[in-house]
């Protein structure tokens, strides 16, 4: 038998499908945010720091030196449903996000994991990348070019890509990693003891639960 090559792998999550807990700068929207004032942050850039604990969120500066304050939406989305939700268009939204798909991953971080010696990289994806989205669903395409730039890094490195289709039409369980965060969940088999770890009236999980959902 040939020799089994050894797979060292990270997850390039919280980029293309996002996660309040790995991107939680993505959800605190502003008033500023949905009126199309992001692009004038330069108190706290996100764009050079997405995950600094010092972002300054509620103060905009334009370019004439003027601030403005920003007033916190009464209520953050929760998922990638209820944050695109959040902008009066898609065209909005998809500005708002064409930053974070820009900057969240770069070639040197590609470079950096092919440094450390691992051999693939699995990027998480939505159903809707490439465009498929019914008509009344908020999902936001425009996200494939920077995901084929990516594995345009990949093959330049030498890293080997896992295409994660993380997502599925009305939620594959119910948690926002599928896009869209559900009371009631909608798989009953994520846990290796569904009926011993899933309050199976409420479809919350009980004290057996073992960790989130599968992803």
């Amino acid at each position: 038998m040939p020799p089994i090559e050894a797979f060292r792998g990270v997850s390039l999550g919280g980029w293309l499908v996002f996660e309040g807990f790995l991107t939680p700068y993505l959800f605190t929207l502003t008033e500023c945010d949905i009126n199309g004032n992001f692009y004038d942050i330069t108190i706290g850039d996100r764009r050079d720091n997405a995950t600094s604990s010092e972002i300054n969120r509620n103060t905009i500066k334009f370019g004439n030196g003027s601030t403005k304050n920003c007033k916190p939406l009464e209520a953050y989305p929760v998922d990638t449903w209820t944050l695109t939700s959040s902008f009066p268009s898609k065209e909005m939204a998809r500005a708002y996000l064409k930053r974070h798909w820009d900057t969240w991953v770069t070639e040197d971080d590609i470079a950096k994991i092919a440094d450390a010696g691992l051999t693939h990289v699995k990027i998480p994806i939505g159903h809707w990348i490439r465009g498929d989205i019914r008509e009344g669903e908020p999902w936001v395409d425009g996200d494939w070019h920077f995901f084929a730039r990516a594995v345009g890094w990949c093959r330049k490195y030498g890293l080997k890509v896992v295409a994660d289709i993380h997502t599925a039409p009305g939620s594959q369980n119910g948690f926002d990693n599928s896009g869209q965060f559900l009371n009631q969940r909608t798989a009953l088999v994520y846990s290796p003891r569904p009926s011993s770890s899933i309050d199976q009236g409420s479809g919350r999980r009980g004290r057996g639960s073992q960790g989130r959902g599968h992803e």
